[in-house]
């Protein structure tokens, strides 16, 4: 009828993007999901270049400290709240560090680990997916 396109916005992990709500159905949801994809695909490259520079390498043993004791880090229970994520992410990383269980040798021990820092929703991820048979 002539009118302009109506534009709508939405806020998807702190962006926002705007869309044409004359285009095709399921249009707007491919570029949603591309877009999501991309941001993903962007955190999941920042966590692993994190872990990689933390714990990657596996560092000397220095005997003059063997008498230090650190608390683990706090327990993740999955809460939906990035902030509590990375709180408990670089804590498992200094105490991994701390404890010298690095590098690639250590890998399964680190996991075996990090399932004793996990609660609640977390915990259940980990069973399921992490020590599951299958």
């Amino acid at each position: 009828m002539g009118r302009a396109p109506l534009e709508r916005a939405t806020v998807t992990r702190e962006r926002t993007y705007s869309w044409n709500t004359e285009k095709a159905n399921g249009e707007e949801d491919d570029e949603d999901d591309t877009r999501e994809d991309g941001y993903e695909a962007e955190i999941m490259r920042h966590y692993h270049t994190l872990i990689r520079d933390r714990i990657g390498r596996t560092r000397e043993q220095l005997s003059d400290i063997k008498n230090i004791r650190v608390s683990p880090p706090e327990k993740y229970s999955g809460e939906d709240d990035i902030e509590k994520f990375d709180t408990w992410l670089t804590g498992l990383l200094r105490w991994y560090r701390v404890y010298n269980v690095t590098g690639n040798k250590k890998d399964s021990m680190r996991v075996d680990l990090c399932g004793t820092t996990v609660t609640g929703l977390a915990a259940t991820w980990y069973a399921d997916e992490v020590e599951a048979w299958n």
